[in-house]
């Protein structure tokens, strides 16, 4: 499972995310939230490399600034 975590938390926010496996995309995927998390989950997962990159992030009233966080905590920022 890939969890990533908003602030500030908006009614219909939408993240895109893809997840690649030694360079070959395995996972692409949208899901709108309301809660501030949104979680993708993984199936058949495989010994490799796996690299998930947030493509978008969307929300009413805010922009995404663009910048993935480079801790593991993966919480973005939107600007309101």
């Amino acid at each position: 499972e890939i969890t990533v975590l908003l602030s500030p938390i908006v009614n219909n926010t939408s993240v895109s995310c893809k997840v690649t496996r030694d360079g070959k995309t395995v996972l692409t995927s949208t899901k709108i939230s309301s809660t501030g998390q949104v979680t993708f989950t993984l199936t058949n997962i495989k010994a490799g490399t796996y690299i998930t990159t947030v493509t978008n992030i969307s929300a009413p009233g805010c922009i995404w600034d663009g910048i993935t966080p480079a801790d593991n905590i993966h919480t973005f920022a939107l600007i309101r």
